[in-house]
């Protein structure tokens, strides 16, 4: 008997993130809880998804990070202080916000 231990799926999100992460200077920017862009980076580095592209195997994501407190009072503003980060930090052609919140 045999069995995949890290199978090649994930969510809406992993499939959005694998889209743009392929096309050349796309930039994804997560918005979403604090394991999103953690666990789709073990499930695309470890489940044999090597990526393509700028950003190789979604490791080096920016992402909101929303916490409780985001949730609760909006994380309208830890989002807009991510995306003016990621804008100084990275050299991409656009930069796309997918969310999973």
């Amino acid at each position: 008997m045999s069995f995949i231990e890290r199978p090649r799926f994930s969510c809406m999100l992993g499939g959005a993130l694998a889209t743009l992460t392929s096309l050349p200077r796309v930039i994804p920017i997560i918005h979403g809880a604090q394991g999103c862009g953690g666990q789709l980076t073990n499930s695309y580095a470890y489940g044999g998804y090597l990526g393509v592209g700028l950003l190789r195997r979604c490791a080096s994501l920016p992402s909101s990070n929303v916490s409780e407190k985001e949730i609760i009072f909006g994380g309208a503003e830890r989002l807009r202080k991510e995306i003016l980060a990621a804008y100084d930090v990275m050299d991409g052609d656009l930069f796309v916000v997918v969310t999973s919140v």
